[in-house]
């Protein structure tokens, strides 16, 4: 975890309580057309929102939010985004895309939101953030959160801890990534392994919080 610890266990525990009424510690979305199932941890989910201190309603909605946009991937075979409001917990924006026609979801705000938005979408193969992602995430300002729910129960979370933006463009992002890729240190990691340091470098030059949870 990382060492920003702003709530500490006993809380936790409580607001865990709250949100998983039966005591039910994993959530399992079926898609039973393809005899697919996907469990996904509350607990590992409360842990990767933990720096944000959020009211118990809203956690609540975000594990709903992970579920749903499972539950979309599952059976669609394509990417689902929920964007909801840090405070209120109210859905402000919801996109879907399709994998056929390498399509990819789009955040879009309404024009007049001022608060702070998490981001919720599903990658089908488990990926970590991609560029587009990174960049989304690191020029808009409104997003103050962007999730990922993998399709394996895997899950990843990026926090701004300041107001901390990325210039240049996400072909730049790109262009970084691949060289890095390439680099010999690299060549017997997965596309997932070189992914997720390539993250960790971006939030350790910016700040953000960068947290993964589950297999």
């Amino acid at each position: 975890m990382n060492d920003m610890d702003l709530c500490n266990d006993e809380l936790l525990q409580g607001e865990l309580n709250e949100i998983l009424e039966e005591n039910t510690d994993l959530i399992t979305v079926t898609n039973t057309a393809k005899t697919i199932s996907v469990t996904i941890s509350p607990k590992i989910l409360l842990q990767l929102y933990k720096a944000l201190k959020l009211k118990v309603n809203v956690m609540a909605l975000l594990i709903t939010a992970h579920e749903q946009v499972l539950k979309h991937g599952l059976e669609f075979n394509s990417e689902c985004a929920i964007g909801i409001d840090i405070k209120s917990g109210k859905e402000i924006t919801r996109d879907v895309s399709d994998l056929d026609k390498k399509d990819t979801v789009k955040l879009v705000i309404p024009s007049n939101y001022k608060g702070k938005l998490v981001a919720i979408h599903n990658h089908p193969y488990n990926s970590p953030f991609s560029t587009r992602d990174i960049h989304t995430f690191g020029t808009m300002r409104q997003l103050h959160c962007l999730s990922i729910q993998g399709h394996s129960g895997v899950a990843y979370t990026l926090i701004k801890t300041k107001n901390t933006y990325l210039k240049g463009s996400v072909d730049k992002l790109s262009e970084v990534f691949n060289n890095m890729r390439k680099e010999e240190i690299y060549k017997d990691k997965t596309t997932i392994e070189v992914g997720e340091i390539f993250v960790q470098a971006i939030a350790d030059k910016t700040g953000w919080i960068f947290l993964k949870g589950g297999d």
